[in-house]
């Protein structure tokens, strides 16, 4: 749960940031297709951009310049929640409640959500339709028209569709119709099911609902005297119901759709303000998506073989850790032979410190490490614990800091712990 948090709490970031950028730069601006696209990727950026996790090596004796130190910050971060979670002794029942309270959240998002689909189609199976160039023209008395919702329009009787005003009403929500507005709208509700605790998720859906309003206000006066339509918004009294998926023609906010019929139409300020979303994305993706990995000593591997010396911890009189009557000492020889079989490197020369159940000091196991001029050595040995959450996984051991090879140590162990968690899921 702990890495879902982590995850969660990164899409609200990723969000918060694309959403201020709107603010500053993009919100009452009159590039009201480029705002919508904006808005829908903004969602889509923010849901991916944190699930995604693409590497860059670089050598560890570098310099260290904002750049690196930001994303060392973020993907630290992604470690140590890695870790937390694999290990960490939270309360089952506080986990458990919060799963619950979530659940039980999106439960009722959804239900309202299809409790919203089924008023709508409940309004297309009572009133009367007629069709006319692929779009459904629904007659109702229902409070909350008229709105559009796909293709369909659904039209209160009392507008008259054939006079002035009833025609710029109908031009309106035929540009949401041919726009598909309801996508949008559909998809942003689905989203806000699972994602209810993210606030700009929340905004984000309200200016969509705005821009939607922008775009249908433009193409239903590009023929018409603005100051008549104007004025027509303001006489109009709003209903008392709503549908929350639909293009409903009076319940915008009013103030900013006349302020949007005589804005700024200066063409080298909107090219400016859609141009810097360029460095915006470009943050987002070094700090989300980019993951540092040293390379270290790698740089200067020569590319002679490398002898590696696998020592089978025990054996002999020395059976190890016993269970079940399995001894370790025989696991550990197992395991060995595996690696040894399984290596098909000719650059890398596995050998065995022990090839049978015999019995070698730890002094022996140094002998015979130095006579193979070995570059690494490997022991392999099996815990046991009384109990069994204590450790669970893989752990490495090192020298100690005195010790001549402790760095060389730590980029192996890095390398090996890397390798079990990248392809073996194991902590």
């Amino acid at each position: 749960m702990i890495t879902l948090a982590w995850y969660l709490l990164k899409v609200i970031a990723c969000s918060g940031i694309l959403c201020g950028y709107y603010f500053l730069a993009l919100r009452n601006k009159v590039f009201h297709k480029w705002n919508r696209f904006y808005l829908l990727t903004s969602v889509v950026l923010a849901l991916s951009l944190p699930m995604m996790k693409f590497n860059i090596f670089r050598n560890s004796s570098s310099d260290k310049g904002t750049v690196v130190n930001l994303l060392q910050t973020v993907n630290s971060g992604d470690e140590i929640i890695f870790k937390y979670s694999k290990n960490n002794s939270l309360l089952f029942n506080s986990e458990t409640l919060v799963m619950a309270t979530y659940a039980a959240l999106t439960l009722l998002f959804f239900l309202i959500f299809i409790f919203s689909l089924y008023k709508i189609f409940r309004l297309k199976k009572i009133y009367p339709q007629t069709r006319h160039e692929g779009i459904n023209l629904i007659s109702t008395d229902a409070d909350g028209t008229p709105f559009s919702f796909f293709n369909s329009i659904f039209w209160n009787n009392s507008i008259d569709i054939f006079s002035k005003r009833g025609q710029q009403i109908f031009n309106h929500e035929i540009a949401h119709v041919r726009e598909k507005h309801s996508y949008d709208k559909i998809f942003v509700k689905i989203i806000l099911t699972f994602c209810w605790f993210n606030p700009f998720f929340w905004i984000i859906q309200k200016e969509l609902g705005m821009i939607h309003e922008f775009i249908a206000d433009k193409e239903a006066l590009e023929d018409e005297d603005v100051n008549a339509f104007a004025e027509m918004i303001l006489q109009t009294v709003y209903p008392n119901r709503r549908f929350p998926l639909t293009n409903n023609f009076f319940h915008s906010p009013i103030k900013r759709r006349l302020i949007m019929f005589t804005k700024n139409k200066n063409a080298r300020v909107t090219y400016i303000s859609r141009l810097l979303v360029l460095p915006v994305i470009a943050f987002l993706f070094v700090a989300f998506t980019l993951k540092l990995k040293s390379t270290g000593l790698l740089n200067y591997y020569s590319g002679k073989q490398i002898v590696v010396v696998i020592d089978p911890g025990h054996g002999g009189d020395d059976a190890g850790a016993i269970e079940n009557n399995i001894n370790e000492k025989d696991l550990t020889l197992a395991i060995a032979r595996e690696i040894s079989a399984m290596n098909k490197n000719e650059k890398i020369k596995i050998v065995l410190s022990r090839e049978a159940d015999e019995s070698k000091s730890p002094k022996d196991r140094m002998n015979f490490a130095e006579q193979q001029r070995a570059d690494v050595f490997i022991s392999i040995h099996l815990d046991a614990e009384e109990n069994r959450n204590t450790h669970n996984g893989v752990v490495i051991f090192i020298p100690k800091n005195d010790n001549r090879f402790l760095e060389d140590s730590k980029l192996l162990g890095s390398a090996l712990i890397d390798a079990f968690e990248n392809n073996y899921h194991l902590p």
